[in-house]
């Protein structure tokens, strides 16, 4: 057996050993994760929760106060359907600002460029 080299690899359960990629995206996630906390996402989320419940306030008002001809915006429920994507909004920043995962923070990122 001489002349031959003998490799190693390492065994991973479930699948291929790492690759460098996964490495740097990895420190890349922990770099962002950092940068996402400095934004106080818990805070952020009470605000909206907040927004949300003084919108469905006012909301509930307009449609207690129907007139005869009502406005398009009160026809589509738009008074209700707002204050619901707040509150999931914020619920979503909040558990990212508890626990900040992958998958909390890209639906996070999804529902606000949705909204906007």
């Amino acid at each position: 057996m001489q002349g031959q080299e003998q490799t190693t690899r390492a065994v991973v359960p479930g699948g291929a050993p790492p690759s460098e990629n996964s490495v740097m995206k990895s420190q890349m996630w922990n770099e962002n994760k950092e940068e996402f906390l400095k934004g106080e996402p818990k805070v952020l989320g009470v605000v909206q929760v907040m927004i949300a419940l003084i919108n469905l306030s006012f909301g509930i008002i307009i449609l207690a106060n129907l007139s005869s001809e009502p406005l398009i915006s009160v026809v589509l429920m738009a008074p209700i359907w707002g204050p619901i994507m707040f509150i999931v909004s914020g619920s979503l920043s909040i558990a990212a600002g508890v626990k900040p995962t992958k998958s909390l923070v890209c639906n996070l990122v999804y529902f606000a460029i949705k909204r906007e």
